[in-house]
């Protein structure tokens, strides 16, 4: 079929962190990385949103669509309260917004910052890829091992901490039980180690080999800093 630039349209919009529980986006709620938004009707696809949270169905053409992004576990959707944007294009209607507003239940949340980032896995949780915890990451992660260096990981587990790039200033929200103790073999010499789901003073990190001798602990914002308290997720 051909289609004049007036005969097909648009739906975009954006999923966002419904915090206030209002169904409006309001200032510092951020898009949601990395969810799925799916069109049916009379055409049908499917589209991750971006990192900021925006998704976009372009070159639509006339007829009539939903337009759905299912929530995950640990989720509530505040927006629309039908579950779905039931959209006409025509003549009339060329070009839709429609947004969707979730708020977690029983996710948690954990901040990361623009550029590089060292992170962790703070819970127990059921999907370990890299894809379901961190969808908004821009990049692969990376483990440390002492003999053949950084080692690309699409699984992650608890203890070890991985290097982890993003676009921008957010948050990331995981569903698991919380991790209250761990125990991580590392190597002579630097190691990338996690932390459990609360805040532990580095005091109460405890080596079972009596000649082992632990340095600092460091965290990477734009530069390394010592720091005497370990921050789940980092």
């Amino acid at each position: 079929l051909f289609y004049t630039a007036g005969d097909v349209g648009v739906i975009q919009g954006t999923v966002f962190n419904d915090t206030s529980h209002n169904s409006q986006r309001e200032v510092g709620e951020d898009g949601l990385a990395g969810l799925t938004v799916y069109l049916s009707g009379t055409h049908t696809d499917s589209i991750q949103t971006d990192s900021l949270g925006n998704y976009k169905f372009s070159d639509l053409p006339h007829g009539s669509y939903a337009v759905t992004s299912p929530v995950s576990s640990g989720w509530s959707q505040t927006t629309p309260l039908s579950g779905n944007h039931s959209v006409t294009i025509g003549p009339d209607t060329l070009f839709y917004i429609g947004n969707f507003g979730n708020y977690a239940t029983t996710a948690k949340a954990f901040p990361v910052q623009k550029g590089w980032n060292i992170v962790s896995v703070p819970l127990a949780v059921a999907d370990y890829s890299v894809s379901a915890l961190y969808p908004s990451a821009i990049t692969a992660a990376y483990a440390f091992d002492p003999i053949n260096g950084y080692v690309i990981k699409e699984t992650l587990e608890n203890g070890p901490g991985f290097w982890l790039k993003f676009s921008n200033d957010h948050y990331v929200f995981m569903v698991g039980a919380d991790v209250t103790s761990d125990t991580v073999i590392v190597s002579e010499g630097w190691n990338l180690v996690g932390a459990i789901s609360t805040p532990t003073l580095v005091t109460n990190v405890t080596s079972d080999d009596p000649e082992m001798t632990l340095g600092g602990f460091w965290k990477y914002t734009t530069s390394y800093e010592l720091v005497d308290t370990l921050e789940a997720n980092h």
